[in-house]
């Protein structure tokens, strides 16, 4: 079966690694790019699940969009639905309550939210956000992003996650999120195709 998979979660916690590395395992998997008014960030040269710094003209085309922070993000319902056509799964990272109660009721069913849930504290995150030479306004807007993951979206409809949660813990090796992300997919029967590698 072909899912429309959302990651949640608080940042920091590993939802951009995951989604990467399954969309690079598994033909069946593609990444649903997001635009954003917000700044390009330290780490986001040229990848696949977001594009920031664009213009608030050009964030109109989109029919789903939200604000976050200040920042307008928006993504393509078309580009979701030509990729559950082509057979395949595809995976966007959301960060909005409004936003994920949309999908959930447009795409019911076929719809797989997962919560990542960093077991850790605010020092061992600031000390981690330190070691990838975050600036400190993105340290500060990060920060801000755990409360808003947790309180707006995940609290309130924790019954939407089922047994779809992973924990993920300062230091757990890649393959930690990996083996729990695949364990949920075939657990739920989603067809993620052949390995590329």
């Amino acid at each position: 079966m072909n899912r429309l998979i959302i990651i949640c979660g608080n940042s920091g916690s590993g939802k951009s690694t995951l989604i990467r590395e399954f969309a690079s395992k598994y033909e069946n998997v593609e990444i649903i790019k997001k635009y954003t008014t917000r700044e390009i960030r330290s780490d986001e040269s040229n990848v696949p699940e977001v594009q920031a710094g664009c213009s608030k003209e050009f964030m109109k085309q989109f029919e789903y969009s939200y604000k976050l922070l200040g920042n307008i993000y928006g993504f393509s319902k078309l580009e979701i639905d030509n990729c559950l056509s082509s057979n395949k799964n595809p995976i966007i990272i959301i960060g909005n309550a409004e936003m994920f109660d949309v999908l959930l009721k447009e795409y019911g069913k076929i719809a797989m939210p997962i919560f990542i849930i960093r077991e850790s504290s605010i020092s061992e995150l600031m000390k981690n956000f330190e070691q990838q030479k975050r600036s400190d306004k993105e340290i500060e807007t990060r920060l801000q992003n755990i409360n808003i993951a947790t309180t707006d979206v995940f609290n309130p409809r924790i019954e939407c996650f089922e047994q779809r949660i992973i924990l993920n813990s300062i230091g757990l090796p890649k393959k930690g999120l990996d083996k729990q992300f695949k364990f949920i997919c075939d657990k739920f029967d989603v067809d993620l195709g052949k390995t590329h590698r």
